[in-house]
């Protein structure tokens, strides 16, 4: 990684989303797949994180999804 750059994309009294911007030195990546979001949640007076998405030639992940697709199978 090269430089990164964080961006508050939503901010409200109970749910924050913060994006992470990645530059390195391949330039062969697609736009989307430089960003990884942090959603947090406010649970009895802390900040948690309550999810972690981005992307991967252009398909969204979500760890979120990951682990609750995991528990069905």
């Amino acid at each position: 990684m090269k430089s990164f750059k964080l961006d508050a994309e939503k901010m409200e009294a109970d749910k924050e989303t913060i994006a992470v911007t990645m530059t390195g030195h391949r330039n062969d990546r697609k736009p989307t797949d430089l960003v990884v979001r942090y959603d947090f949640v406010r649970e009895a007076g802390s900040w948690r994180i309550d999810d972690i998405r981005g992307a991967s030639d252009g398909e969204a992940w979500s760890i979120r999804k990951m682990l609750t697709d995991s528990l069905k199978s």
